[in-house]
């Protein structure tokens, strides 16, 4: 096996556990006979995360599989991306989540830490790819979610992080359609 094969097996299995900590989130939400609006939100949350979560996973594959040379500076930003998206699934869904979403969480709002690991997720991706050079889409399909987790961030009521969630999910939608098929394409992002 390939030092690439073991770093993609190892942040599989990463990703694998928060995937599993989302779905339980939905499930939860699915269970649950009182829904608060806390507990749509999170469980928007929970469906747009596994989605990122995948598609992460998926074009870190296809970008660095055939690689020769496998630096550790791409080791360890893989590394790290990974490790923050998956911990925003931890702080999303907490383990004290009991028969509702909204009963492990304090206020009716999401949580700010999950911005902070979300965001500090895209910030590493966007710092990436001012350092390797990336080209003008690509700093933009990373600069966007940047921007638009950092503002979620500051939002203080249900209703502003839910139209906030709902223009997440959008963008995610568009650029997972102009993407995705890109990157399948061949092993290079060409925006």
């Amino acid at each position: 096996m390939t030092i690439f094969e073991y770093v993609s097996v190892l942040l599989a299995i990463v990703l694998g556990l928060a995937v599993s900590r989302a779905m339980a989130g939905v499930a939860i939400f699915v269970a649950s006979e009182h829904r608060s609006a806390n507990d749509w939100l999170v469980a928007g949350w929970c469906l747009g995360l596994i989605f990122m979560q995948v598609i992460w996973w998926l074009g870190g594959w296809f970008l660095y599989r055939d690689l020769e040379i496998f630096p550790l500076g791409t080791i360890m930003f893989w590394v790290t991306a990974t490790a923050l998206i998956s911990l925003a699934a931890y702080v999303l869904v907490p383990h004290t989540a009991g028969r509702n979403l909204g009963a492990a969480t304090p206020s009716p709002t999401i949580s700010p830490a999950f911005y902070v690991c979300l965001g500090s997720h895209f910030g590493i991706v966007l710092a990436n790819g001012f350092l390797t050079g990336a080209s003008a889409g690509q700093l933009v399909v990373t600069g966007v979610p940047f921007a638009l987790t950092t503002a979620g961030y500051f939002l203080k009521t249900v209703k502003a992080q839910v139209i906030h969630l709902l223009v997440w999910l959008l963008f995610l939608l568009i650029v997972s359609s102009l993407v995705v098929p890109s990157i399948g394409a061949d092993s290079t992002l060409n925006l």
